[in-house]
């Protein structure tokens, strides 16, 4: 009977440290993934952010036909940060004050996302609803009238906090 024992436990401590090296290789190879899944995002959120500066300029100069230059988006440092990016603006050709923004939102619809462009003044009581980025179609005008009334008011109101929060976490702004 002691042979048998003896020859059983081999067998079994074998098969455990081939089950702790696969489950080792398998959780290497998901540290691996994920590591670099954290490496391209950081790489490109200033890609992101390059093309969010790029269609509030955009949107801004279609709407008020005025060429605005657009800084760097300003830091939120809050869960806010998915939704919404706050630029600080400025008419081509005039010194950036630091008291006008652009922010676009992305605000949910009856026919799904869409990104608000708002433009806020310092010291105002609500942001200006400016239009929809990137909506070219006949039914801009339907889609801003059945959302006019409800979430773009809710964000007017809710930017002005944003904003001051931001210029409250970001080192650039300027005072």
């Amino acid at each position: 009977m002691s042979e048998t024992t003896e020859k059983t436990e081999p067998v079994a401590e074998q098969e455990r440290n081939n089950q702790l090296k696969t489950a080792g290789i398998t959780f290497g190879i998901m540290v691996v993934t994920l590591a670099l899944l954290l490496c391209f995002t950081l790489l490109a959120h200033n890609s992101w952010n390059r093309g969010l500066r790029s269609v509030v300029s955009k949107t801004l100069s279609e709407q008020t036909g005025t060429v605005y230059t657009v800084s760097q988006a300003l830091d939120l440092n809050s869960t806010l940060e998915t939704e919404c990016a706050v630029f600080t603006i400025s008419p081509r050709g005039f010194t950036d004050d630091g008291s006008r923004y652009a922010v676009i939102v992305r605000v949910t619809t009856l026919y799904g996302p869409l990104a608000a462009v708002y433009t806020y003044t310092a010291g105002a009581a609500n942001a200006e609803f400016l239009t929809y980025a990137e909506l070219h179609s006949k039914a801009k005008p339907q889609i801003i009238q059945t959302t006019q009334d409800t979430v773009l008011d809710y964000w007017a109101q809710k930017i002005p906090g944003i904003v001051n929060a931001a210029k409250v976490s970001s080192p650039e702004v300027r005072k």
